[in-house]
């Protein structure tokens, strides 16, 4: 399933490296992570939800990660 991570990434002007710091990880495993590869921890969903709220208060981690654009 494809989220919507890269697509409110891209609208927040944050580059994949920046978006890596937010979930407290390398750039490979956010890369990998966001392509689908692998899966995103509770912890590091939590982190990239709080920093997309700031900028899009109505957000939901089901509307980031689970729903398909």
């Amino acid at each position: 399933m494809v989220n919507n991570l890269a697509r409110y990434r891209k609208f927040m002007e944050m580059s994949q490296k920046e978006m890596a710091t937010v979930a407290n990880m390398c750039l490979t495993s956010y890369y990998m992570k966001e392509k689908g590869a692998r899966e995103f921890t509770q912890a590091e969903m939590f982190n990239i939800y709080n920093c997309i709220k700031k900028r899009v208060p109505e957000i939901t981690i089901e509307e980031i990660f689970y729903r398909e654009s």
